[in-house]
C-alpha cells in the first residue's frame, strides 16, 4: 500500500530536460524494472496507477524514480500469490461451469460479486492529468484493465468521460466478437458503467446538452453501438465505480474492495 508521501512523490515525477545524450545507470535500471513489471501488471490491477505515473517519465527518468520503481517491485512481490480468479459459481450454489444470467442494474455494489455476464466500466480524470481507466469483467473477474492518457485536449469532465466510455465500448466490441467465435454469443447489449450522468444521458441518446454540441461528433460511433444494442450505458455512483482506482488515488478501504471485486478474490 502506498503512503501519502509516496503518492506525492509519484505525482511529482517529471522528465529530465534536456534529455541527456546517454542515460545514467540508475535510469537504465529504472527502465528495466518498470518494463519487467508491465507484464506482471496484467494480473495485478493495484499496480496500474503507480506504473502509469512511472511510465510517463520512462524516456528520461529523474534519479528518484528508481526508488518508486523498486517500491512497485516490492508491492508486486508482496502479492506474488495473488492473481485474478475466474468463475466460482459452484461456490454460490450454482452448478460448476454454469452461467449466471444476472440482470445488471445501474447501481453496481462493489461489495457484491461481479456478474458472470460481460460488462465494462470506464472512468476519467480531467484537469492537471487527463487520463482514463477501463476495466472489462467476465466470469466474475477482470479480463482487461488499463490506465492511459486521454491523448486529446478536452475542456470538460463530461468530454473526458465520453472518451473513456468510447474506449471501453471499442474493447467490448472485440470481446463480444471473440466470445462469438468461441461459441458464446452475447444475448442483448453489454452493460457499460459511467459515473458521469451527463455522459450517460448523451451517450445513451437520452439528451444532448447544448454546451456539448462542439464535441457531440465524438459520440456518433458510441450512439451507433447503443442503437444497434451492442452496449447499454448506465450510470454507476462514484462510490461503486470499479474503474475509479485506475485513474486516481483513493482510500485504502475502497481500493481494497475495488481490487477484490475485479480480481474475484473471494473465489481465489
Amino acid at each position: 500500500m502506498l503512503s501519502d508521501k509516496d503518492r506525492k512523490r509519484a505525482d511529482g515525477l517529471q522528465l529530465v530536460k534536456p534529455r541527456p545524450a546517454k542515460l545514467s545507470p540508475k535510469a537504465v535500471r529504472f527502465q528495466q524494472v518498470v518494463g519487467s513489471l508491465k507484464f506482471v501488471e496484467r494480473l495485478h490491477p493495484r499496480l496500474s496507477l503507480l506504473l502509469h505515473r512511472l511510465s510517463c517519465v520512462m524516456s528520461s527518468p529523474p534519479d528518484e524514480a528508481l526508488d518508486l520503481a523498486f517500491l512497485a517491485l516490492r508491492m508486486a512481490y508482496a502479492e506474488r500469490n495473488v492473481g485474478i480468479t475466474y468463475g466460482g459459481a459452484e461456490k454460490s450454489g450454482q452448478p460448476a461451469g454454469s452461467t449466471m444470467h444476472v440482470k445488471i442494474k445501474g447501481c453496481v455494489e462493489l461489495t457484491e460479486q461481479a456478474s458472470e455476464e460481460l460488462q465494462g466500466h470506464a472512468d476519467a480524470t480531467w484537469g492537471d492529468r487527463n487520463m482514463y481507466g477501463l476495466v472489462i469483467l467476465y466470469a466474475n473477474a477482470a479480463i482487461f484493465h488499463v490506465t492511459k492518457k486521454l491523448g486529446l485536449i478536452v475542456d470538460s469532465s463530461m468530454e473526458a468521460e465520453g472518451v473513456a466510455t468510447s474506449k471501453v465500448a471499442e474493447q467490448i466490441s472485440y470481446v463480444r466478437e471473440i466470445l462469438r467465435a468461441f461459441g458464446v454469443p452475447q444475448q442483448g447489449p453489454t452493460f457499460v458503467g459511467t459515473d458521469n450522468t451527463a455522459n450517460q444521458r448523451v451517450a445513451s441518446g437520452a439528451s444532448a446538452p447544448s454546451r456539448s454540441k462542439h464535441f457531440l461528433r465524438r459520440y456518433h460511433v458510441l450512439l451507433e453501438r447503443v442503437r444497434s444494442q451492442e452496449i447499454k450505458i448506465e450510470h454507476v455512483p462514484d462510490k461503486s465505480m470499479p474503474a475509479d482506482f485506475l485513474t486516481k488515488w483513493i482510500g485504502a478501504s475502497k481500493l481494497n474492495i475495488s481490487v477484490e471485486h475485479v480480481t474475484n478474490a473471494r473465489h481465489a
